[in-house]
């Protein structure tokens, strides 16, 4: 990837980012999926870009061991969550497109 190809996010986004760990979304349930998905995402990118920085190179060997260290059937776990979520987001999108309620089932 071009680095001129990067987005340079505002001051004010990374200021609310800074607020954020990733241990605090690794740990929340609601985002385990999309952070896992997401950092393997990450890790692979890194290996494909040509030339990157110093600081690249340690940013993703870092990415990397943490994505390697979550046991196998965990990643796979995660992400078939996350597909399933994409799914059934689609689902969503396509019914209202249609015109079609989204119903929940009541108990």
């Amino acid at each position: 990837m071009d680095p001129s190809d990067t987005f340079i996010f505002p001051d004010s986004i990374l200021a609310a980012a800074d607020k954020i760990t990733l241990k605090d979304v690794l740990d929340a349930p609601f985002s385990q999926p999309w952070i896992v998905s997401a950092l393997a995402n990450a890790a692979y990118a890194a290996r494909q870009q040509d030339n990157p920085s110093p600081q690249d190179i340690v940013l993703a060997s870092h990415v990397d061991r943490l994505v390697r260290s979550i046991p196998q059937n965990e990643k796979l776990e995660l992400y078939r969550q996350c597909s399933t979520m994409v799914q059934a987001r689609k689902l969503k999108h396509k019914q209202r497109a249609e015109g079609k309620e989204f119903v929940k089932e009541q108990n």
